[in-house]
């Protein structure tokens, strides 16, 4: 019995420690320098500000947006959401809102650097969302954010990573569809 007792209790401290470090992974800030991609470019400023979540899936989906941004003329500035993120987007023509979805929200980071913006301004505003099977409800959150905001949604674009993506933008590969929707923006 004790040893029964022994390991239900070992489980449950790994139980809780795996959850705690979801919970942690899922909210904590990773600051990142500005990083351009397409500097040289006399074309628009786009400024790219994405949570990179848990998995390397958002990355990967972000960085292929940025790049479909740069390829078309854009001089692209990429960073993470943190406390020091640019908030001044004085020079910018769009701004790339970009997290995964965890509990119909996007995530904590990214909720805290668009606090920290304030207003929009009216500044051209495109959302990449990312989730295993996204619900329509964070969408809607961003969307009513980004007007609460005075911002100008231009965008709004959900990928999955394990639901089947429909066919947008000519491909269903989650980076293929973030490629050609910032393609689809014109300057």
């Amino acid at each position: 019995m004790r040893l029964i007792f022994k390991v239900l209790l070992g489980l449950s401290v790994v139980i809780v420690g795996v959850f705690g470090y979801m919970f942690w992974a899922m909210t904590a800030e990773n600051p990142s320098p500005v990083t351009a991609i397409n500097p040289q470019s006399s074309g628009p400023k786009a400024l790219v500000v994405s949570d990179p979540g848990i998995s390397g899936f958002e990355s990967g989906v972000a960085d292929a947006f940025a790049r479909g941004l740069a390829s078309h003329g854009w001089h692209v500035d990429v960073t993470t959401a943190s406390a020091q993120t640019p908030t001044d987007l004085t020079g910018y023509s769009l701004l790339v809102l970009s997290s995964p979805i965890y509990g119909g929200e996007p995530s904590k980071p990214l909720q805290s650097y668009m606090a920290r913006l304030g207003s929009l301004g009216g500044v051209r505003t495109a959302t990449v969302l990312t989730g295993a099977g996204a619900p329509p409800e964070a969408n809607a959150w961003m969307t009513s954010k980004i007007q609460s905001m005075g911002g100008d949604e231009v965008l709004s674009l959900v990928v999955f990573s394990m639901a089947p993506n429909p066919e947008q933008y000519g491909s269903t590969d989650p980076q293929g569809i973030a490629a050609g929707a910032a393609a689809s923006l014109t300057p």
